[in-house]
This record gives structure tokens, sequence and C-alpha cells, in this order.
């Protein structure tokens, strides 16, 4: 049964991951409406996959009555649609003629086509002038249908932006600009403030555990997103060669490493599949970093606490380290509340 329709399955195929059925109409009238998400799994990135042969077999060993009230004759699975398509014993079926456009009913008097009618009765010349008119008609209907599918691929990349950020711009770009700023600030203070000659630490176990919280920060902060950009490669268009794949991935890498990712996968013109594709990935590892970083930061701020030489060098690293904590927790509740 198609979950959609809660019919027989025409035209059966099913979802890759969870292996419901569903009529190949009703799930093309469902992706058109709602995107490539699964109406039963709710995945996105849906693939169709064909029934078994096993289910295939015992599909075409069903008999189906004609839905036509007036007949009564029972057909094999596979010739059902074939067999309503011809049926002429409905009384009130009408069939669509395909030059006029118009409603007929088969079972009465044979359908005058007033194309048909106009063909045959105008003179030769005016025929071939409709010829070159029908065939200016056709370009003008191909012209139109390309806009149609503009117009969607227009929608579908605003539906795209609007999973990655329900925000206006101008936010969206103030905040990924900032956690740069933050990102790579707040590293380059923890190394000064370790270094340098005005701060000298309370103890030996303190120096050790702020050297060793550096790296544990470093590794917080850059090991998820690289593990998250390894595993899913596939983030280019399909018409891509590897090599553009290889450099995107490389170009990737280098943002991560300068903390500039988030910045080039939320504003980034090519790697708009791997934002749609990844987006719940993308934002569950941002949140995990920032919470880890949250974490260690409070962890640096009590070292420093503890570390009873001040210093301005202190004073700026603290007050940067708080003001990162809370921009993080800003962070964290704005992508809580957006998914």
């Amino acid at each position: 049964m198609c979950s959609l329709c809660s019919n027989l399955v025409r035209h059966p195929t099913c979802c890759s991951s969870c292996k419901q059925h569903f009529c190949r109409l009703c799930l093309s009238r469902h992706l058109i409406q709602h995107g490539d998400r699964c109406p039963e799994c709710f995945k996105s990135n849906f693939k169709a996959t064909d029934l078994s042969r096993n289910l295939l077999h015992m599909l075409y060993k069903i008999k189906i009555s004609c839905k036509n009230e007036a007949c009564e004759e029972v057909v094999g699975y596979e010739d059902i649609e074939r067999h309503e398509a011809q049926c002429g014993k409905c009384a009130e079926c009408k069939v669509r003629c395909g030059k006029c456009q118009g409603l007929y009913n088969p079972g009465e008097e044979p359908h005058k086509c007033e194309i048909s009618t106009a063909v045959l009765n105008v003179k030769p010349e005016i025929s071939g002038r409709r010829i070159i008119e029908s065939d200016s008609e056709g370009g003008e209907w191909f012209e139109a249908q390309q806009r149609r599918l503009n117009g969607r691929y227009c929608t579908r990349v605003s539906y795209e932006l609007k999973e990655i950020s329900q925000c206006c711009l101008p936010v969206t770009f103030l905040f990924v600009l900032i956690d740069f700023l933050f990102q790579n600030a707040m590293i380059i203070m923890f190394f000064i403030y370790y270094n340098s000659q005005e701060v000298s630490f309370v103890n030996s176990e303190a120096n050790r555990a702020f050297k060793s919280f550096i790296y544990i920060y470093l590794a917080a902060t850059f090991t998820p997103k690289l593990i998250l950009i390894t595993c899913t490669r596939a983030f280019s268009n399909y018409d891509r060669s590897r090599c553009f794949k290889f450099l995107q991935f490389l170009w990737l890498i280098f943002t991560c490493a300068i903390s500039a990712d988030y910045f080039w996968v939320v504003f980034g013109y090519s790697f708009q599949r791997f934002r749609y594709a990844h987006k719940e990935n993308l934002m569950g590892t941002v949140c995990f970093i920032k919470l880890t970083q949250a974490v260690i930061q409070v962890t640096f701020l009590t070292i420093m606490g503890i570390n009873q030489f001040d210093s301005p060098i202190k004073r700026a690293t603290g007050a940067l380290s708080a003001a990162q904590i809370a921009f993080n927790g800003i962070f964290v509740l704005i992508n809580m509340h957006q998914s």
C-alpha cells in the first residue's frame, strides 16, 4: 500500500532508508511541495529505489477490478492502467483530445476535432504557415518551461538559505564575523599569556595545567570540524570533476584552520549542496564546539584566578575569555531555537 494515498501502489518505488513504499506520482507531488525529504522517515537528500523482484512478482499476481462503474472486467496488475485508459464502458468518463484539448465522451458520437477539421479545409500555403507558427509556439512553450524550472531552482536555493539561518542576512553575517574574530583572538591571547615575561605562574603544576588546556582547547576547536569535513566529502555538485572537489576540500580545510569555515559554509557559493545535505551535522558540530570551549575557558579563568600575579595581559585575556563564553552561549541558544 502507498503510504501517501493508502491505495495499492501504482508504479511502485521505495525510500532507500526506511524502505517504505509509495506511488511514483504521489511521491513526485510530495517532493515538489515539501522538498527532498522522505514523507515517512523525514530524512533529507531522499533517494528512491525500485522494489525487490519478490515484491514485484507478488504485485503482478494481483487481479484488480476496473474502476469504471459500467465495466465488470478483472485485469492483472500490470495491465490495469492500459485497460482503464482504453475502456469505453464508463457512462460519464470523458477523454481530452490531444489536439484541441476539448473533452468528449467516447461512448457517444465521434469527436469532431476543430483543429483537424480546420487543417483539412485550409489551403496548402496557409497550412505551411500554420506549421511555422506551431513551431514558434513550441519554442515559446520551451522557453516558458525553462523559466518555470529556473524559478523553481531559485525557490529551492532560497529554501536552502532559510534552512541554514532563519535570521536576516546582516544578523547572520555579524554573528559569523564576531565568531571568526573571537576564535582567532582567543587562541592568540592564550599563547601570549602563557609566553609573556610579565606573567609568572604560582607553581609548576599551574604552568603545566595551563599549557595542557591550551592543547585541549585547540583539539576541541578543530578536531570535530575536521572529522565532519573528512566524513562528508561529497559536498560539491555531481557534475564537478574530482580535481574541483579536491580543491574544495583543501579550501575548506584551510578555512577551518583559520576558524573561517562556518563563514564560508554559510555564505560560500559553491557549498550549497554541502550545507543543505549536512545542515544538521554542521549545526550539531558547531554547538558541541561552543559548549566545549565554554567549559575549557571556565578552567582557564580558574587557573588565571589562582595565579595571583596581575598584569594587563591577564586582565585582557580574562575579559576576552568571559566575553567569548557569553557569545558562545548566545550562539548555541540561537541554533537550538532554529532547530
